[in-house]
């Protein structure tokens, strides 16, 4: 293992906002000489930062052992240039990439003057790598999860101490949108109370997520009664822990959770989100706002529903003894940010320690009950260490669409006693962009490794019956049963080929599939669109609002975001202003009463392969060879569902194949102009 360590000032490192350094990368550049005054070139080598050895309170006992060793530990360039070494950190890296082999005469020579280029990491990347560092370190439960020693039938709650009726609508009459639990939900949550380990399954419309909440609202309620037990000077009582993936999935629980009286939540948000109600104008925020990002400044927002129980805003409310500091601080900030100006150091760092403690009040001496967050933010500092010793349970919803380092995260943020995973790894899997690290299994979820032991959500209340069959036969073993009130729905005034018993119907159309070489607003470099398709979509919308369909009541889907930027324009120029178009991706979690879906992949019949490879398949194909994509697309309708596209290129896949027999069967398949 080759390493190299080097000194940085700590006011170094504040001035330049560079803490923290660990596990970035480095990019080092070293002029190469071999003694004989020849030009040799540079070597150059990537590296990543280990655990700083001097750094903030871990490292404080080391720092004082080591202080006798300080003259001897002293190099000539420190003795040279005069350093003072209480003054500087210490920084280790190793190297994970060379360009070529070290030269000798780099290791030869006393000292030398080299090049770094700190490569920063984001926020996120870096817990979940440090998770993974820190995992031999975690509590049992988590290490045997990580390994798959666990087991999911070891009882730590008696299930006699549970209420008979776990039904919230029941306990809350008052609650508006709830209604009974099945038998399938009510299996899951007794499940989910009584052991240390459980996984939830929730195929499409099965309430997964209302099933969540209520788990999370009886894990507080055994909360309560073991606080109300417990003596203890300074104990305000157990939290749970309920965490996603992604801030929309973390709000939508939010929401819920925020209606049931006597429940107290608190919605933590990055610190990110937070500054875009709060600005500190540091040379951070100057230099993102230099190089924004279109796609990260979208998702960086705060729900203004969720004000009232989100962190930033609880600390600034009157109840909060730190509020009227932190308002002063805000008022300066701005005043800065007027003048065009950076805050002093000092006035930042008085506020960062002031808005601490604000947080630290808010999250233990409030009686909070639940705390929602995203998996990466539970790890962070600001979270994890005032929650240290008062989390029992971690619940994790959309646990199908995160990597194991993210679940990890959340897990190793709560340190809890009893965890629950939710998800679906037949729906979305995580986005990993790298080739090389799909083929090596960092898209299996921890949920999808651990899928066979879970509990399944099997009654479904979003689709038609008919609509159900297809995803059910070919995702989900048949299992899905439809809800009688579903059943019990009226049909509405649309026409289908077979009749209202098959609301579904496959529109074959031969178009062009455009590509777009260049990076836009309208879609990445491998985004598509095809101009037929896009017509066939205003034809069918305009004859649905024609036969009485609102426009609230229809979403249209494209697996490319560049079909979906041009539908919606084509879309508005036809008077259709209040019809959205979205990815597939971004659908998840969402239904309508209807869906029209646009597939974009065309060839010419003449160049469609019979019997094609794999290869040929993702080439041609795209995503429409991404089952969990497609499952996505084909179960967000609730009452009819159109799909464009070219059944002579799809046929050619088997899961395509599938459903276009299943269609031709029930006479949905229409291959002609009409």
């Amino acid at each position: 293992i080759v390493t190299m360590e080097f000194k940085l000032s700590y006011d170094y490192c504040k001035d330049h906002f560079l803490d923290p350094l660990d596990l970035n990368l480095m990019c080092v550049r070293v002029k190469d000489s071999d003694g004989s005054g020849k030009d040799t070139g540079y070597w150059v080598g990537h590296f990543q930062i280990s655990e700083e050895l001097k750094w903030k309170e871990e490292d404080e006992e080391a720092e004082k052992n080591a202080s006798s060793q300080k003259d001897q530990d002293v190099s000539p360039i420190e003795a040279g240039l005069g350093l003072d070494l209480d003054e500087y950190r210490s920084v280790l890296a190793r190297l994970i990439h060379s360009s070529a082999p070290i030269p000798e005469s780099l290791i030869t020579q006393r000292f030398c003057y080299v090049s770094v280029e700190l490569i920063r990491l984001s926020i996120p990347d870096r817990r979940r790598f440090k998770a993974l560092v820190h995992s031999d370190k975690a509590p049992k439960l988590i290490r045997d999860i990580c390994t798959g020693k666990v087991s999911t039938e070891l009882d730590v709650v008696d299930d006699s101490s549970l209420p008979q009726t776990l039904s919230l609508c029941f306990v809350c009459p008052t609650l508006q949108n709830f209604y009974p639990l099945n038998n399938y939900q009510v299996h899951a949550v007794k499940t989910a109370l009584t052991k240390s380990f459980t996984l939830i399954q929730g195929p499409p419309g099965t309430g997964k997520t209302v099933t969540g909440v209520h788990i999370a609202y009886w894990f507080a309620q055994l909360n309560k009664r073991k606080t109300a037990s417990v003596k203890k000077d300074g104990y305000n009582g157990s939290m749970v822990f309920y965490c996603g993936p992604s801030n929309k999935s973390v709000d939508v629980v939010a929401h819920f959770l925020m209606k049931i009286p006597g429940l107290k939540i608190l919605r933590i948000y990055g610190q990110e989100i937070e500054r875009k109600e709060f600005p500190v104008p540091d040379l951070i925020t100057e230099i993102r706002s230099l190089f924004p990002s279109k796609r990260v400044s979208v998702q960086l927002k705060a729900d203004k529903d969720l004000k009232d129980v989100s962190l930033h805003h609880v600390i600034r409310s009157v109840d909060c003894p730190f509020a009227e500091d932190l308002e002063e601080c805000d008022k300066e900030f701005k005043r800065y940010i007027k003048d065009n100006r950076n805050a002093p150091r000092v006035l930042i760092d008085e506020f960062s320690k002031l808005k601490s403690k604000a947080e630290n009040w808010a999250i233990t001496q409030r009686s909070v009950n639940v705390i929602l967050v995203t998996c990466t933010t539970a790890y962070g500092r600001r979270v994890s260490k005032p929650c240290k010793g008062f989390v029992c349970q971690c619940i994790i919803d959309e646990c199908g669409m995160c990597i194991e380092a993210e679940t990890l995260c959340a897990m190793m943020g709560s340190k809890a006693k009893q965890i629950v995973l939710i998800g679906d790894h037949e729906q979305l899997q995580p986005v990993i962009q790298c080739n090389k690290a799909k083929d090596l299994g960092l898209r299996v979820s921890m949920f999808e490794r651990f899928s066979k032991r879970a509990k399944m959500l099997e009654i479904q209340y979003r689709m038609h019956k008919e609509l159900c069959r297809f995803p059910s036969e070919f995702f989900y073993d048949g299992k899905l049963e439809t809800a009688k009130n579903v059943l019990d729905r009226k049909p509405d005034n649309v026409k289908w080929p077979n009749g209202n018993s098959f609301p579904f119907v496959f529109h074959h159309v031969e178009g062009i599939e455009e590509s777009l070489v260049v990076t836009t607003g309208q879609g990445n470099e491998n985004s598509k669109k095809n101009q037929k398709e896009i017509a066939k979509v205003v034809h069918i919308t305009r004859t649905l609002t024609n036969e009485g369909i609102e426009g609230k009541d229809i979403v249209i889907l494209s697996p490319y975001r560049a079909q979906c930027f041009e539908i919606t324009e084509k879309l508005k120029q036809h008077g259709f202003s209040d019809i959205s178009a979205m990815s597939v991706v971004a659908a998840q979690g969402s239904e309508k009463n209807y869906v029209i879906l646009s597939l974009v992949r065309s060839l010419p019949e003449k160049e469609i392969e019979k019997n094609p490879l794999r290869p040929w398949l993702r080439e041609n194909l795209g995503f429409l060879t991404d089952k969990h994509q497609i499952n996505v697309a084909l179960t967000r309708a609730k009452r009819g569902l159109f799909i464009i596209g070219n059944a002579n290129l799809i046929g050619v896949c088997s899961m395509w194949k599938k459903l276009l027999d299943h269609y031709e069967e029930r006479g949905c398949l229409m291959m002609g102009p009409k």
